[in-house]
């Protein structure tokens, strides 16, 4: 049980890989949520499930972009300046429902600076969005999206010059290997536009 759990691994996986991509596997979350409470089901679940898929079947190595346990990841975001705010071990405890989790993470109220920008993009590097791997800029997009409305209440100062300096600061820690700078300029933006 999830509840149990001590240490819990991540995995990013490529929904675009070919081993992955017939219409019968991949289900959106938001979607299989959506129907189930239509139907009288899951009327308890709070959780948009905006960019998660649901995959039947299995996985091959090669379309997984990252995965690793929730300390490793939480240690290299906390090693930066600010990041223990933003992701701190000790905020996942066992025995804790994901209800209290975000409301923990929500209670921070954060505000989107270029210090936070930074994590965001050090930890997107963590999860493997700086790779080779990655098909398309939209799971940046989608990274910043989630982030800044599914996990955090993140508040930011909406005008075009503060989401070009944050997009850049973003852009820089993320290093990426794959997208042009003003690509991951741009996926930062729009995600920033989505919530």
């Amino acid at each position: 049980m999830a509840f149990n759990m001590i240490d819990p691994h991540i995995a990013v996986i490529n929904c675009e890989h070919l081993s992955v991509t017939k219409p019968y596997q991949q289900l959106k979350a938001s979607e299989v949520l959506r129907e189930l409470k239509s139907l009288g089901q899951a009327q308890w679940a709070k959780y948009r499930g905006v960019a998660e898929k649901i995959i039947f079947g299995s996985v091959p190595a090669e379309a997984i972009i990252y995965h690793g346990s929730l300390s490793e990841m939480a240690s290299i975001v906390t090693a930066e300046p600010g990041g223990s705010l933003f992701l701190n071990p000790n905020d996942f405890q066992p025995d804790q429902t994901v209800r209290e989790l975000a409301e923990k993470l929500k209670d921070r109220n954060l505000v989107l600076d270029d210090r936070l920008a930074r994590v965001m993009g050090i930890w997107a590097k963590t999860m493997g969005l700086d790779s080779a791997a990655i098909p398309s800029s939209h799971m940046i997009r989608e990274f910043v999206q989630v982030v800044l409305t599914d996990g955090w209440t993140i508040r930011f100062e909406d005008d075009i010059h503060t989401r070009a300096s944050l997009a850049m600061t973003f852009a820089h820690a993320l290093g990426s290997e794959t997208f042009r700078f003003q690509q991951v300029i741009e996926a930062f933006i729009a995600g920033l536009e989505r919530t």
